[in-house]
């Protein structure tokens, strides 16, 4: 213990390199020895000992994690002593962070006025000048008092801080001077780094200096100094590789700490996780670490450990953008609750954008604090137009815009501070014209290619402004629920490549893109997937983009639903009556109102009534020129004029009238002279009308009041077609958060993966669709399931790195499903069943699915039979197909169906019955000529004709049927519907099918000839062999007998 003094430098003495635990056990031992000094020392007379241990002392309670905050204490209250707070200036420096030495510095100023300084004094001079940004201050110190400094400064040698503060203060050749001088003095590592040092104040590159050093000298301070050149640089790359080299050296875990702040500064999930990893203590020691630390796990998809990273993060640097992140992306939804409502704990530390997205979350999800947020979002939105159109869209969106009037009032705030370039622009509707004939050309461009399998959906939802949810599920659901199938969209999710196989049993790991997880849980066989399969693999943001697709489909007010509902309910009572006035541009009225308002007053002339509807009254075009109604005032009303009968009949009372007259003045820009309503007569309500009377709740009391009220009939189609819209919807939704329960379940029970994320540089990550995530890596992952014609057209999928594995669709997965015994063949079927009523294009048809379709056909087709014919016109109609790479399809296609007519003729014995059922069939069969258009160049020259040779010409040979009267009825059934036809309308065509029959038949004579030839020479060769052992045999025994002879 009895060194000369006290460093006086103790910046780098600051921290530990061991644990907590370890450090707290080492230093209670230390402290426990600098007590027990502490008497020895002064009774030995060895004040300077004494001293010293003191100081140690204070240092260690500084380092020692849970004394820290008395021994800084104690530091302070000692730094009010200025004999004392000489010795602790080091310490003071280092560890309090408040400190000021201005007090020290005047006494030491006074001092040397008056008296001079002792060796303490100097000393104290000398740390305050070390510790402040003048190096040439410390340089001016010691070249005033340099016997003294030479004196008393040994080790190191007072020389070296003279080189340093001479080359750092820029008087670069006094220092190679002084080092010049001493440089004997000096080991070759010290020579180096003070070369280096003086080249770096002569302008030379820092970094360049001291890895040149560093790369002679291998010592841990010139490698600690290419570090800190390297920081000052921001060189993240170098300095994670030479920090970690450092902390190899030193052992300090804020060496390694660097190293992986530089991993994370770079995005270096890996080897900043590896890092972490290989040393947990750092997720103690740096908390900015360990948040970093749990993105990176959210990154690559280790959600669990990034949940159990961000719960520690709870009580030190909560990170709720990272548990709402986890929250979404693991399906548990219900969880956004508790950071949602943090976001209220203190609502100064966050912007008014942040508050209403954090509402918008609690909206779609259903959990948190929505109305609060909402409004602390407008305490804080002041002229941003962005948060006012944000809190008025999540009231429309939550259909409470009754409930919140003022709502209203934040539009017109986002409108007035939105700008030239903010979220709301006004524009003539003749400008728009433009941009929507572009949108429709780009619509039609993109889903053509859509069609083809040029681009898959999770590229094309985007352009078209939609999501995969809405292209995909609504659609299926949508389809379903439609009779008429040509009202159908259809859905490009198969190829034709390739019928569907299974995979087998050597595939235990699933990947499901969107595509594919949405259709396998609207069919319902997702659990039955998660049991078959060991383990599903999901891709990042899949989860994230069924909460997004699940906020989207929502896009209807709910105002207008229940609007609609109410309208509904008001005709099923008889209460509304519904007009359908013919429409025709060539009515007298329409050069002045458009063919709707026309037809309306036409009828309300007719009927001696009134047609009420808001003003003004603009002519037919884009110009919004005003009509001129002064003509037909007497057929027609205001809603002020209606507001007024109203009034007069009793049927409002004050506030009902109050609410409907400021908005009515809002609204309606009145009808000069118009007629006033009389209950008496029919009063037909246009249908902007009805909205505005729906709007203030005025409807009930104008049906109340008069007793003939009719509206447009188009009025009512829309109201239907909402109501059907939502239940699309609410249907949509269910089917959502079966998917999510589902992956929940399986999660819990450590069936579901989550993958990566794919890293594009310049892109946010949630753009990225989760199926270019699954696709960027495909390790854990032995086949892939994607229902998207433009993926699934090739057999393989291929990852960066050069996997490939097997590209499934959800048929596929049925077979396997099938093969492994989780689902049964009526469950198969079924499923492909519904992909047929559900639009899925294109869904190939199987000889026993044919058969079974038609055994449940009687008088007409069955409903499986009938979506069968429906999937195959609606991929003609559609232009899905593409040939020569689908022909495949075709081809199955055709024969599957046509061979289901000889069993109809086994199984049907009523001939009248089978030939219905056989007619039933050949309207389905495919006829080459409706898909001549599907080849991509011109089809095979007489492919056509080939194609219907060869069906009609099979047909003519009911080969499988025994029963002679049998085949009799069918080959009646066959001239009568198929030969007799062909005859009359493309004589050609019977004509080649004849030939074609009879060169069959006569091929078929040679064949049998031929084989009775070939028969024979069998027959005969066969029977050599047996005639030479016969006649051998005769020999042998006729021998014998003669034997026998001469022996008697």
């Amino acid at each position: 213990m009895l060194f000369s003094s006290f460093q006086m430098d103790a910046r780098r003495g600051t921290r530990s390199v061991l644990d907590v635990g370890t450090t707290a056990a080492r230093l209670d031992l230390a402290i426990g020895d600098l007590i027990a000094l502490l008497p020895v020392a002064a009774q030995l007379e060895l004040y300077q000992a004494k001293r010293l241990a003191e100081n140690y002392l204070r240092w260690c309670e500084l380092l020692h994690p849970h004394r820290r905050e008395i021994g800084l204490a104690r530091l302070r209250e000692e730094m009010q002593d200025i004999r004392i707070a000489k010795e602790r200036l080091s310490l003071a420096f280092a560890f309090d962070s408040s400190f000021d030495p201005k007090e020290i510095e005047q006494y030491l100023s006074a001092r040397e006025d008056l008296g001079g300084l002792d060796d303490d004094d100097l000393k104290a001079a000398l740390i305050i000048r070390i510790h402040s940004k003048e190096p040439a201050s410390v340089a001016e110190l010691i070249a005033r008092y340099r016997t003294r400094f030479e004196a008393s400064y040994k080790v190191p040698p007072i020389f070296t801080i003279e080189i340093q503060a001479l080359a750092l203060a820029g008087d670069t050749a006094s220092a190679r001077l002084l080092l010049d001088k001493h440089r004997a003095e000096l080991t070759p590592e010290g020579v180096a780094g003070f070369e280096a040092l003086i080249k770096k104040s002569e302008g030379e590159d820092p970094v360049a200096e001291d890895l040149k050093v560093y790369e002679q000298t291998r010592n841990p301070e010139a490698l600690r100094s290419l570090v800190m050149s390297l920081t000052a640089k921001n060189d993240h790359r170098a300095i994670a590789k030479y920090s970690e080299e450092l902390f190899a050296q030193s052992s300090d875990p804020h060496d390694i700490a660097r190293a992986a702040q530089a991993h994370a500064r770079l995005g270096d999930d890996a080897e900043l996780m590896r890092v972490i990893e290989a040393h947990p203590l750092l997720k103690e020691l740096e908390p900015g670490l360990l948040q970093h630390y749990a993105w990176a796990l959210f990154r690559k998809g280790r959600l669990k450990e990034a949940k159990t990273a961000a719960d520690a993060l709870l009580s030190s640097d909560r990170d709720l953008q990272l548990e709402i992140a986890i929250a979404v992306e693991s399906g548990e939804w219900e969880s956004l609750a508790k950071p949602l409502a943090a976001y209220l704990d203190d609502v100064s530390k966050h912007s008014g954008l942040t508050l209403i997205r954090a509402a918008h979350l609690a909206q779609q999800s259903g959990h948190g604090p929505f109305m609060d947020l909402v409004r602390a979002a407008v305490s804080k939105a002041g002229d941003s137009p962005h948060v006012w159109l944000g809190a008025y869209t999540a009231i429309i969106e939550a259909g409470l815009e009754e409930e919140v009037p003022e709502s209203h009032e934040w539009f017109r705030k986002a409108l007035q501070h939105s700008g030239k370039r903010g979220p709301i622009q006004q524009f003539e509707l003749k400008d728009i014209l433009p941009q929507q004939r572009e949108w429709d050309k780009r619509t039609a461009d993109i889903s053509e290619r859509v069609n083809k399998a040029e681009v898959p959906l999770v590229i094309a939802a985007p352009g078209l402004r939609t999501t995969v949810v809405d292209i995909l599920l609504r659609n299926l659901v949508r389809n379903s629920s439609l009779e008429d199938a040509r009202r159908k969209y259809v859905i490009p999710l198969f190829s034709g490549h390739r019928p569907p196989e299974r995979v087998g049993s050597a595939i235990t790991s699933l990947g499901l893109d969107i595509s594919g997880l949405l259709v396998l849980g609207w069919l319902g066989v997702l659990p039955k997937v998660f049991k078959t399969f060991k383990t599903i693999a999901l891709p990042a943001t899949i989860l994230t983009e069924l909460f997004d697709g699940r906020r989207r489909v929502q896009h209807v007010q709910k105002s207008r639903i229940k609007r609609a509902r109410e309208l509904e309910q008001t005709i099923l009572r008889n209460r509304i009556k519904i007009v359908r006035p013919l429409e025709s541009d060539a009515e007298p009225l329409s050069e002045e109102f458009d063919s709707s308002l026309s037809a309306l007053i036409r009828n309300a002339v007719d009927a001696g009534g009134i047609v009420l509807r808001p003003g003004p009254v603009h002519r037919p075009g884009l110009e919004q020129k005003p009509a001129d109604v002064t003509a037909h005032l007497p057929h027609l009303s205001d809603m002020h004029a209606l507001l007024k009968v109203l009034v007069e009949r009793g049927a409002v009372n004050h506030a009902e009238e109050e609410t409907a007259r400021n908005y009515f003045n809002l609204q309606d820009k009145g009808l000069p002279g118009c007629a006033e309503p009389d209950s008496s007569k029919p009063l037909f309500i246009d249908q902007l009308a009805l909205i505005y009377l729906q709007t203030t709740g005025l409807l009930d009391a104008v049906m109340k009041t008069f007793k003939d009220v009719r509206i447009e009939g188009v009025a009512e189609d829309e109201a239907l077609a909402l109501i059907e819209h939502h239940q699309h919807v609410e249907e949509v939704l269910n089917i959502i958060d079966d998917i999510r329960d589902n992956i929940r379940t399986a999660n819990a029970s450590g069936r579901v993966s989550f993958g990566p994320r794919r890293i594009e540089r310049g892109k946010r990550e949630d753009d990225t669709p989760s199926t270019l995530h699954l696709l960027s890596d495909l390790t854990a992952v032995d086949a892939v399931v994607c229902d998207d014609r433009a993926l699934n057209k090739e057999n393989f999928a291929a990852d960066v790195n050069g996997k490939r594995i097997p590209c499934l669709s959800t048929l596929d997965v049925l077979e396997e499903l099938r093969g492994r015994g989780t689902l049964s063949e009526a469950e198969r079927l079924s499923a492909r069943h519904k992909l047929r009523v559900g639009g899925a294009a294109i869904v190939p048809v199987e000889t026993a699915e044919m058969s079974h379709a038609v055994g449940r056909s009687h008088s007409a087709m069955s409903a499986e039979l009938r979506a069968i014919q429906e999937s195959i016109d609606l991929a003609r109609v559609s232009e899905i197909p593409s040939f020569p790479r689908e022909i495949r399809w075709f081809a199955n296609t055709s024969m599957a169906v046509k061979a289901a007519i000889i069993p109809i003729w086994k199984s049907v014995h009523n001939a009248e019955l089978a030939g219905g059922l056989s007619d039933m069939v050949m309207q389905i069969v495919p006829k080459p000529e409706d898909w001549g258009a599907r080849w991509d160049n011109e089809p095979p020259p007489e492919w056509v004709e080939a194609v219907n040779r060869v069906i009609m010409s099979t047909l003519a040979f009911p080969v499988e049927l025994g029963e002679t009267e049998t085949i009799a009825a069918y080959n009646a059934w066959f001239e009568l519907s198929c030969l007799e036809p062909l005859r009359a309308v493309w004589p050609d065509r019977y004509q080649a099918v004849v030939e074609q029959l009879r060169a069959f038949i006569l091929s078929g004579e040679d064949d049998v000839v031929e084989k009775v030839k070939k028969k024979h020479k069998a027959h005969q060769a066969a029977a050599k062999p047996k005639r030479r052992a016969a006649k051998k045999k005769r020999r042998k025994a006729k021998r014998k007998g003669k034997g026998r002879r001469n022996l008697a």
